[in-house]
């Protein structure tokens, strides 16, 4: 026998929950559950189900007492949030992160290091290396071209004069010597061709190379770390994880929903999109959230240029919460459809539709 209609919490969690005046309510999450909801209708566990809208601390209240059935907003599964409601099987995997504003200003440390992952890449390694034998060819073929010219080294010994030839062809073939008039011969002029080419795509290698560093590391600020939160205005979610994080990181800190805006602190705020104009309106120096939700809303125009970090602070598994209120088996039954639709061929791009291409790694 079907159960009574059901009480879903939701609230405002794009890409997750989301709405406007054409598709009402959507999004990952809504998709998920009203296909799953099919499944617990055609088994008789429900004859319906109605959304409840309200903000994250009231959704967890009322998961505890009862009055909500389930929330399938994004929630992360918690010791504290499992000692006062259930949670169903996990469905996605994000993280706590930083959003902030990116700047113009070029980050020196980071064009450092952009080079360097270049520079160290083994395909370039080996053209290094293929580079270095073809200058001690070049400077062995100078050195019979030079023999018997007047612009032969006159260096005592071999290898000092070796060095020399090897010197020359290595200043031709980086582009820092062009055309000269010391070959005499027709092979001798074909080969100083030859290095000026080589000479002119190395230079532009390098160019390429150290212009690209630049240009990556403009805006980027580097990576903040957790203990480095209390020097900063940060706007996070009310009674998220994000604001528990924040509250233990920084000693002798409350968030709250009314801070200054002149020194450091944590304000709280009812969503991530709240957060983000926070941060555009420049209220707030960093958003300290959902990776997967603050890099959807990046992407916007909304909120003007926005980086979010990559590198996350802890990880932020999601499940729907469940009252522990019913006596059915009404979440052992969402758990089975989760796990059933992860496991399905079509998840990825179901995913991926909502949070971008790449958003699951590779299986």
């Amino acid at each position: 026998m079907a159960s009574d209609q059901i009480l879903v919490g939701v609230r405002d969690a794009p890409p997750f929950v989301e709405t406007d005046d054409i598709r009402g309510l959507h999004g990952l999450s809504i998709d998920l559950w009203e296909s799953i909801a099919m499944d617990l209708t055609d088994s008789g566990l429900i004859s319906g189900y109605a959304y409840v809208e309200c903000p994250l601390g009231e959704q967890i209240d009322r998961l505890e007492d009862g009055s909500l059935d389930i929330v399938i907003s994004p929630l992360t599964v918690t010791s504290e949030r499992l000692a006062r409601f259930d949670m169903s099987h996990q469905y996605a995997s994000s993280g706590l992160t930083v959003a902030r504003r990116r700047t113009e200003a070029i980050n020196y440390t980071a064009a450092a290091e952009i080079l360097k992952s270049a520079l160290s890449h083994n395909r370039l390694i080996a053209i290094a290396l293929g580079f270095a034998a073809l200058n001690l060819f070049l400077a062995a073929v100078i050195r019979h071209h030079w023999v018997n010219s007047e612009h032969a080294p006159r260096a005592s010994g071999k290898f000092s004069a070796f060095m020399q030839y090897g010197f020359e062809a290595g200043t031709r073939t980086t582009g820092l010597r062009g055309i000269s008039d010391k070959f005499e011969t027709m092979g001798g002029r074909l080969i100083e061709l030859f290095m000026i080419v080589i000479g002119t795509a190395i230079s532009a290698l390098l160019v390429s190379l150290i212009t690209t560093s630049f240009v990556g590391s403009m805006g980027q600020s580097g990576d903040v770390d957790a203990q480095d939160l209390g020097a900063y205005r940060i706007g996070t979610l009310a009674d998220s994880t994000a604001m528990r994080f924040v509250e233990r990181q920084v000693d002798d800190t409350e968030c709250t929903a009314t801070q200054s805006s002149s020194e450091p602190a944590c304000r709280t705020v009812r969503s991530w999109q709240d957060a983000m104009s926070l941060l555009a309106d420049g209220e707030v120096d960093l958003v300290v959230g959902d990776w997967l939700q603050l890099s959807y809303l990046a992407r916007s125009d909304l909120y003007g240029e926005v980086d979010v970090q990559s590198k996350v602070m802890m990880n932020e598994p999601y499940g729907w919460g469940l009252s522990r209120d019913r006596d059915d088996n009404i979440g052992l039954e969402i758990d089975r459809g989760i796990v059933q639709r992860l496991r399905s061929p079509e998840w990825r791009s179901f995913v991926e539709r909502y949070l971008g291409d790449g958003s699951i790694s590779p299986e």
